[in-house]
């Protein structure tokens, strides 16, 4: 399964006198301007939803859901501020950098690895000069972020230092949108323009690579981390909890985020046993006679030892624990048929593409 390109945009801008411009260009080009997504039909719909949050979380859920139903998005249009009202975001560049890493997160999965996110920025004329290293190098934006994930910053900053790695996963141009329409128009032109090329070239490479069925992977890679959220602390890897808005996860399932393959997954088992050894404190108790969730969600790179290794562990180390679910996705549930363990854990599966 391939995913590809979609036929639509989404739009989130204050710059309402350019929506004419900007939906002229879209539709010469066959690109709807509405996405379906309630959150994302407008900018008035987006704080709203940022206001009943509190938070800018549901961001990354919601991007994977589009991208599963429709394709990656041919183009967002977005500012680069957006008073979102809340407290952790007093530049107010906290959604554009939410995005970025939304985006990054989900390409570390196998069935994300192509997609790109093609980003047209606008900023003012005081934004556009503020940044002005930044409009001329985009790259520069990935270099900015930061996240309490070690393994995830070391991989925002491959991005920001490897031009074949960013240019391959993103397109972003910033303009001026106060300048000249006609200027504008020319630049989103270009931008659509260079998108379809990079695609062509894209879908000419896949269409070359011989096909491969699922296996180990034994490249080397950094093991995936073990976490639970509850509350407002995060518990990683058995150690000491920190307090973290670290990303959408659900409250009181352990987590296992990253590469859990062939390669890695002696480390990922130590790390959950550790975590489960160390304990959650007051936070949360794991009693034995009670389920848990195991959650592999679609990011995580997992391969065909993953049902034996899940198996062993059910089977010895967690033997105590007798209600064991384990929750991932259907793409994960597809490799994960692909090995002999699996009518060993198979009972034990719980499927969810939200």
């Amino acid at each position: 399964m391939s995913i590809t390109i979609s036929d639509k945009a989404i739009i989130l801008t204050k710059y309402h006198s350019l929506y004419p411009l900007i939906n002229d260009i879209l539709i010469k080009n066959n690109i709807s301007s509405s996405s379906g997504e309630e959150n994302y039909s407008s900018l008035d719909s987006f704080i709203k939803k940022i206001n009943t949050d509190n938070n800018l979380s549901f961001m990354k859920k919601d991007i994977l859901s589009f991208i599963r139903k429709n394709g990656y998005p041919f183009i967002i249009i977005t500012d680069m501020a957006i008073k979102t009202g809340l407290d952790s975001d007093p530049e107010n560049i906290k959604t554009l950098k939410t995005l970025l890493i939304s985006y990054i997160i989900i390409m570390q999965s196998d069935l994300f690895n192509n997609i790109s996110c093609n980003l047209l920025i606008l900023a003012d004329k005081n934004e556009y000069k503020l940044f002005n290293t930044i409009t001329k190098h985009p790259q520069k934006i990935i270099g900015s972020l930061k996240t309490n994930d070690n393994r995830l910053n070391s991989i925002i900053q491959e991005l920001a230092l490897n031009d074949e790695k960013f240019n391959k996963s993103f397109n972003i141009l910033v303009t001026d949108a106060e300048q000249d329409p006609s200027l504008i128009r020319s630049e989103i032109v270009l931008f659509i323009n260079m998108i379809k090329t990079k695609e062509k070239l894209k879908n000419k490479l896949i269409k070359e690579k011989p096909l491969s069925t699922a296996g180990p992977k034994t490249d080397a890679a950094p093991a995936a981390d073990v976490i639970l959220k509850s509350g407002s602390l995060l518990f990683k890897n058995g150690e000491e909890p920190v307090e973290s808005d670290y990303m959408n996860l659900s409250e009181r399932e352990i987590y296992i985020l990253g590469n859990f393959t062939s390669y890695t997954r002696i480390e990922v088992i130590e790390r959950l046993l550790s975590l489960i050894k160390k304990g959650f404190g007051n936070e949360f108790n794991l009693k034995k006679e009670e389920s848990f969730i195991l959650n592999i969600p679609g990011e995580t790179v997992i391969d065909t030892t993953a049902p034996i290794t899940l198996a062993q562990l059910m089977s010895k180390e967690l033997h105590d624990y007798k209600n064991i679910k384990i929750k991932t996705t259907s793409p994960n549930y597809n490799i994960m048929q692909q090995s002999k363990g699996f009518n060993m854990i198979q009972r034990s599966i719980v499927i969810s593409d939200d």
